[in-house]
This record gives C-alpha cells, structure tokens and sequence, in this order.
C-alpha cells in the first residue's frame, strides 16, 4: 500500500511540473509576442541545448531550461511539435552524479511526452527500471549540464521506445 501512495504522490508532482511547465511555455509566448514590435529588437528567451536520439531519430529541443526547489530538479526540451522530455532528479549531493533510472519512486526518472499539442495522438512514456542512467555534470544555480540513455514503455499501449546519446546543457527557466 505505502509504494501505491508513493507511486501516486510521484505521479501527482510529475503532471504538477507538466502543468506548470506548459503554462511558462505559454507565458513566455506571451510576453514574446507582446514585445515583439516598437522596442529595440525581441527580448531573448533563455534556452540551452537538448538533444538526444529517440530510436534513432534526432530529438532536436528548441526550448530547453530546467527549474530548481528545495531537493529537487526537473530538466525539459520542447520541440516545435510539441514533442518534450522530462527528466526528473532528487538534487545531488556530489558531482558528477549517476542515477539509475527508475520508473517511479526513484531518485530520479523520466517521461516523454512525444505530442502534447495533439490530444488525439497522446503518448507519455515512463522510463523502464534498470533501462538506463542520467549522468549530472554541473549544476548551479543557475545551470544544469548532462547525459542520458534509457529504454521508456508507453503504459498503455506497452511498446517501448530507446533513447540514446542524450545529452543537456540548460539555463533556469525564467521565473
């Protein structure tokens, strides 16, 4: 019973930070298109790099940032599809820091979330226990730098994607 709550607690916090994630996405556009004429030339939007290769095709993020709390991490890449992966990590405590990826319940897992623009075609996938490693090489208040590799199932349909040769290096997200 107690690995169910911690299963649903962890769920829980995981579509609070899609949720929150997805309303900054939003909020940046905003104030992107609201500034967008008159002044001295568009505001930037603070982005990194996030890449990796989703069964062998090129994941390139165009948005890429990573927010920080107390004890915990959230790294994201958006496409412009609407493509994103979520990587989701307890704050280590030494660097560089190796995490074995779990689905849930860990100190760290991830989702992809292959279209959140298309309802009709939503996909989430949970990194599979034991399937791969999140590797953290900095991190700072204000940057996030790693590598990734795993293998991720969608849970309803059962098929199973590889993630290889991912890697990040992301700036804050705004606040």
């Amino acid at each position: 019973m107690l690995g169910k709550g911690k299963s649903l607690l962890r769920r829980t916090l995981h579509w609070q930070v899609v949720v929150g994630s997805i309303c900054c996405l939003l909020l940046v556009s905003l104030i992107v298109v609201g500034c967008g004429g008159g002044g001295g030339g568009t505001p930037s939007i603070p982005s990194g790099t996030f890449t990796a290769k989703i069964d062998g095709k090129v994941f390139n993020a165009r948005l890429a940032y990573f927010t920080l709390n107390e004890d915990h991490v959230v790294v994201m890449g958006f496409t412009n599809d609407g493509r994103g992966i979520e990587i989701d990590f307890d704050i280590p405590s030494s660097l560089p820091k190796t995490y074995i990826l779990a689905s849930e319940d860990a100190d760290g897992f991830v989702t992809i979330m292959p279209n959140v623009n298309d309802p009709n075609t939503w996909e989430e996938y949970f990194a599979l226990d034991n399937s791969g490693t999140v590797t953290i090489t900095a991190l700072t208040a204000n940057n996030c730098q790693g590598t990734f590799s795993f293998k991720a199932k969608d849970e309803d349909t059962g098929k199973v994607i590889t993630v290889t040769d991912g890697k990040f290096n992301v700036p804050k997200s705004p606040d």
